[in-house]
This record gives C-alpha cells, structure tokens and sequence, in this order.
C-alpha cells in the first residue's frame, strides 16, 4: 500500500508527493470551483473523492477542506486504494494538517515556503513519519458507522454528455438560500442551470485530465452536520448521470443504482448524440418518479 499526499491552495497545487497523481488532485479543484458558484455561504466542505478506472481499479481521497482567512480554500488530501471508512486514514489526515501547521501557520506562509526547495523536504519528512506510524492500522477493516440522519433528500438529479448537460431537476429549492436569492422560477432555472454545468464539467475533466471516471463526491455541510451531502456519477454509454442527495449513505446509494438501472435501458441513450436535446426531454419522467421514491425511504 502507497499513500500520496497533496496540499491545495484555491487553484494552486502546493504540494503533490507522487507526479503521477497531480492530475486527481486537480479534481479537488473543480469541485472547489462548484462549490465557490452554489455555495458562497462557504458552509459547504469536501470530504473525499471515489475515483474508478479499467487500470487502476478504485481509489479513494481522502480531504481535510479548511477555509481559512478571506475565505481562501485549503485542501489537505490523501489517496490511495484503501476501503472507504477507515478512521485511520482521517486520524493521519488530521495529524498531517496538524504537523505541517506547526510550521506554516498561516496561509501567506504556507504560500511563500511552498516556493521554496526546503518545503518539498519537510512534507516528505512529515509524511514518511506519518507512513511509519500508521501503516499498520491502515490495512484494518473500516469501521461501519451508525447512520444519524433521520431524513434523507433528494437535491438534484441530472442527465450529461461529454461535459454538455441535457436535461436537470432541481427538486431542494431551499438551496438557493445558500445564494440569499429570492425562490422564483428565475432563480431555480439560474441555479439548477449553474449546478448542472459544474457537475457536467467536473466529469469531463476528471476523464481527460485523469484518464478516471468520478464516481462519489462527499460533502459536509456546517448548517446541517448530521447529513452528509453526497453526489452520485453514473455512465452509460457516454453519458453520465448526476444524483445528489443528503442523508444515509446506503439508502441513497440504493435508489441512485435503481435509477440507473432504468435508465440503462434506455434505447436512446445507445444512439449516436448529434447535439440535439429535444429526443431526451422525454426523460424528464424519471425525474418525477426519483421523487416519489425519496418520499418513502
């Protein structure tokens, strides 16, 4: 087992231990970006990435988000191909963040040494320490959480194609609260439309940039601690399907795979797409029965 590390900076990669995974770091970086566009309350923060690929099978990062003075995004992240759920792994996490501000404890100077030859040596000394002391308990199984949410929601779901977004239903209207915009049909349609567009860019340049596929982006919200935020990725021949929720990981996960299920067996998404969004409007319907489905989980 090989952990890397990364540190991030806004749109900046201060550190990344292994060149080779530079380009998942990068990831972090768009979902910054969507949440910078949907989230301005900064309530929002990025809690690990699952990433899936034909060579390299799955890998799983790891982050500790923090948002620091003017309201600058910092990353610390690790990933590797350990089980999703191992306390170890955020216990190294927070150690690593608590070492490296030991030394750095603002961000100007996180920023200035970063530039510096020395920087690259100490972070290397901070993660083979941080390597020796938890390498053991790194191969444990990982701890089975009790759920805590009591109430699951369906926030949006949404249909993409090589970064182009097809169709999309905003179903939590109160996400605009978030913008302290007024809930009109003008602001929805903006909203939706804004999120739409991330979520499809992210894919796209997860896919180019990493040669990956984004499978799960977990969030958590400061206003709502209880309920982590969770966005699904689907493929389906080309396209892929945006299913973001909040609540009980598992129960979610169950009614994104019926949903894909369905929509796999979908003629029209086996057709060559010639730019038209017309012959997928009919799709819409499945958005109204996701619906229905959240309501008795």
């Amino acid at each position: 087992m090989i952990i890397d590390y990364g540190i991030i900076l806004e749109e900046k990669i201060l550190y990344c231990s292994n060149d080779n995974k530079f380009t998942a770091f990068e990831t972090v970086i768009f979902i910054e970006k969507m949440i910078i566009r949907i989230n301005p309350k900064y309530t929002w923060r990025v809690n690990s990435i699952h990433l899936k690929s034909s060579q390299i099978g799955d890998e799983y990062m790891v982050i500790n988000h923090i948002v620091a003075e003017d309201n600058q995004n910092l990353f610390y992240c690790v990933i590797n191909d350990f089980k999703p759920g191992s306390r170890k792994i955020f216990h190294m996490l927070e150690e690593f963040f608590d070492k490296v501000n030991d030394y750095y404890p603002n961000i100007d100077l996180l920023k200035q040494a970063s530039e510096m030859p020395p920087f690259t040596d100490l972070i290397e000394s901070i993660t083979d320490d941080l390597w020796n002391k938890y390498k053991d308990g790194l191969k444990e199984e990982p701890t089975q959480e009790t759920p805590t949410c009591i109430t699951n929601r369906l926030l949006y779901c949404g249909i993409s194609f090589h970064g182009l977004a097809l169709i999309s239903h905003l179903y939590e209207k109160t996400l605009l609260n978030y913008l302290d915009k007024e809930i009109n049909e003008e602001n929805i349609d903006l909203y939706n439309s804004g999120l739409s567009a991330h979520l499809a860019t992210i894919v796209m340049n997860t896919e180019i940039r990493t040669k990956m596929s984004i499978k799960e982006i977990h969030l958590y919200d400061l206003e709502e601690e209880a309920c982590k935020k969770i966005i699904f990725f689907g493929h389906i021949n080309g396209f892929f399907i945006d299913f973001f929720a909040s609540g009980e990981y598992n129960k979610i996960k169950r009614v994104f795979k019926q949903v894909k299920n369905r929509l796999s067996k979908e003629k029209i998404l086996y057709k060559k797409f010639i730019g038209y969004l017309q012959p997928y409007k009919y799709l819409q319907k499945y958005f109204e029965e996701i619906g229905d489905e959240f309501e008795n989980l």
